[in-house]
């Protein structure tokens, strides 16, 4: 079968949960004899937008798609028309059978109805809230942004144009950003009426889908994806020094690493070490604001890392830290810590629940003294801590069931 996968961003440049998951997918299935192509875009501001480049990565052919990131008026960011032609382009020249979207973000949801149109089976996997919030996170700043199916917020729009005369008759300001996110959710909902299947890693964020009208409930499978690999046995904590603590994934206020920090100044002096592990350099006035607040505790900002040696990573960690502060799906870095038999610490919000089960701790978000509070207790009960760790629960087999699970729903659009 020929499955394209689209997807925003890809690696190695971009190593969030969405793209090392679409990855793992497209490596699966060429080892399972499908034909992949993976069609995502890069800003790339010495080349023009819409030129095409091939590259491989792990054998995975990927296409990419220059994209600026630019627009002269916000309708652009949902329209899409460049990126539309290019998508239509590739379309036509690989021919898929189906088309499985990761991520529609600069590309935008009517090239799921060209999909559809030519013929390609359409299954799209649930990352985040994108079709409700131009972040994806329903996240502002460092709150909840407060959208709900009958109260629509058009904050994450503001960061683009709007185009006077479009939309003078909105009366401009926030009148007009809510007349915008209102234009968006319906093309969206528009958009998302050429899916066939849909698969969302956590119960949570297929809720939240079916809540907001953008896919009926029959349409959506909850399909807990997991992460390739056989789980490892239980780490056993050091018994000896701090608690080895770390975090992982990226650097941005939705993640919440900002609130760890705060804990660790709470933490009675030797009691645990923070390793931060992430990209330094996307967001760098938070990364400053993290620098600043780590000062004076026992706080490592480590930066980059491969995340195809994540174990080596957690090798070095007795805990893993999920300090999430918007609803995340389902954090591969929870269904990682797990494989290499690590206890998670993690804020009870989205799905987060969901993924880590009786193989950790959950806080209330963004509480650095409730944060402070576990972590302090299991720096001072590190045999709990390896209960924990062996109570996580069994993902053996998961991600080949998943992937298994996606070739059924591939061939059932084409029935």
């Amino acid at each position: 079968m020929r499955v394209l996968q689209l997807v925003h961003d890809y690696l190695p440049e971009h190593v969030g949960g969405t793209e090392l998951h679409a990855h793992a997918v497209a490596m699966a299935l060429r080892e399972r004899g499908h034909e992949v192509l993976v069609l995502t875009t890069e800003r790339d501001l010495a080349r023009p937008a819409g030129e095409a480049r091939d590259r491989v990565v792990d054998g995975v052919p990927v296409r990419e798609v220059v994209h600026q990131r630019e627009y002269a008026d916000v309708a652009e960011s949902w329209e899409q028309p460049g990126a539309l032609a290019a998508f239509e382009r590739e379309l036509a020249a690989f021919a898929p059978d189906v088309v499985h979207a990761h991520h529609v973000a600069f590309w935008g949801p009517a090239c799921l109805g060209r999909a559809r149109a030519a013929g390609a089976g359409v299954v799209l996997t649930l990352h985040d809230y994108f079709p409700v919030c131009d972040d994806g996170t329903t996240f502002a700043g460092e709150a909840p942004c407060g959208v709900e199916p009958d109260r629509p917020c058009g904050r994450c729009l503001a960061k683009h144009p709007l185009h006077a005369p479009r939309w003078a008759a909105a009366g401009g300001g926030e009148v007009a950003l809510l007349a915008a996110a209102r234009e968006r959710l319906d093309r969206f909902r528009a958009g998302l009426a050429a899916v066939h299947r849909a698969v969302s890693p956590s119960r949570h964020v297929a809720d939240r889908w079916t809540a907001f009208g953008l896919l009926p409930p029959g349409c959506v499978e909850v399909l807990p994806s997991g992460v390739p690999g056989d789980p490892a046995p239980p780490h056993r904590a050091r018994r000896d020094g701090p608690l080895r603590v770390g975090f992982v994934g990226g650097l941005y206020p939705a993640k919440g690493a900002h609130v760890l920090v705060e804990a660790f100044r709470r933490l009675p002096a030797g009691a645990a070490e923070l390793s931060v592990h992430g990209a330094l350099e996307w967001f760098p006035d938070y990364v400053a604001r993290l620098r600043e607040r780590a000062a004076g505790a026992q706080v490592r900002l480590a930066g980059r890392f491969d995340p195809r040696a994540v174990d080596d990573v957690l090798a070095g960690l007795d805990l893993v830290a999920v300090p999430s502060l918007w609803p995340e799906n389902a954090p591969l870095v929870v269904a990682e810590a797990h494989r290499a038999g690590r206890a998670v610490v993690a804020s009870a919000v989205g799905g987060v629940p969901e993924v880590v089960g009786e193989g950790g701790v959950l806080v209330p978000p963004g509480d650095a003294a409730a944060l402070a509070g576990a972590l302090e207790e299991l720096a001072g009960d590190r045999e709990r801590l390896d209960r924990l760790a062996a109570a996580r629960p069994d993902r053996t087999g998961a991600f080949e069931r998943a992937v298994a699970r996606l070739e059924e729903l591939y061939a059932a659009t084409r029935a």
